[in-house]
């Protein structure tokens, strides 16, 4: 019986297909206990249009990092996590992976850094680029968490823009997909994005609808809601997927849906 996964909100910016599902695969979910526990030989190959692997990491060099050798690589008796999960498209032709970069952990910092020039991004688009060839890839998501915030840089709102562009050029030569993921409420995306000129350069935004509600929070609530609830009042009416991040807030107005 195939795990099922958390997906989040899919936005098609780029009308390159149609009744697309993303669908990510945390590599560290082979650390796990019990039912918990997620392989790459769980994965249901039929049960998504693009599998995303997250994530790898940025070198202080600006390269691409792989963040567990064991897990993602086969060398050294490693698990062939990479591998074993763009060799899913054996079993499904019409399937795409792509490998992700960034998340939570990577934070801005090293984003910051790599984006900042011409010539740093251009050290990070060729290692990617050579990275997902090396690992038959067919695309590369870019997760960055969250530019300007998380220990950013100001200048990274525009230096974001030059990435996506630039990788855009070098990744459409190449016949590869080119996604992000983005900031669900309009408190970050308004730092963070030039939505316009973002959503141009990539072929789909996941919109990352979830984690809305927490520990940080004094009572329960839904963390992935798709509508407010009944007693939803202030901010919170905003904290959900639908009713808040896709319709209310600007994703909606430069983005078309599957």
């Amino acid at each position: 019986m195939w795990k099922t996964l958390l997906l989040t909100v899919v936005a098609l910016a780029l009308p390159v297909t149609e009744g697309a599902v993303l669908c990510y695969y945390e590599s560290w979910a082979i650390y796990r206990m019990g039912e918990g526990k997620v392989t790459v030989d769980d994965l249901d190959p039929f049960a998504c249009t693009h599998y995303l692997y997250a994530f790898a990491g940025i070198n202080p060099d600006n390269t691409i990092k792989v963040n567990d050798p064991w897990a993602d690589l086969c060398t050294g008796g490693g698990l062939c996590g990479y591998k074993k999960f763009t060799d899913m498209k054996n079993k499904n032709a019409g399937l795409l992976t792509l490998l992700s970069v960034g998340g939570w952990n990577v934070g801005s910092p090293a984003f910051s850094v790599m984006a900042a020039t011409a010539a740093t991004r251009s050290v990070f688009i060729m290692s990617a680029i050579s990275t997902l060839r090396a690992h038959n890839f067919d695309g590369l998501d870019v997760s960055w968490t969250y530019p300007t915030l998380n220990g950013g840089a100001p200048q990274d709102k525009d230096n974001f823009v030059n990435l996506l562009r630039e990788l855009e050029v070098a990744m459409t030569s190449d016949g590869m997909v080119l996604t992000i993921s983005v900031a669900p409420t309009m408190e970050i995306a308004s730092q963070a994005y030039h939505i316009p000129s973002i959503s141009q350069y990539v072929h789909f935004v996941s919109v990352m609808t979830y984690n809305f509600h927490g520990p940080w929070d004094p009572y329960t609530h839904h963390h992935s809601a798709l509508y407010p609830f009944i007693n939803d009042t202030g901010n919170n009416l905003y904290l959900n997927a639908v009713g808040g991040a896709v319709q209310t807030f600007h994703w909606q107005a430069f983005l078309f849906f599957p």
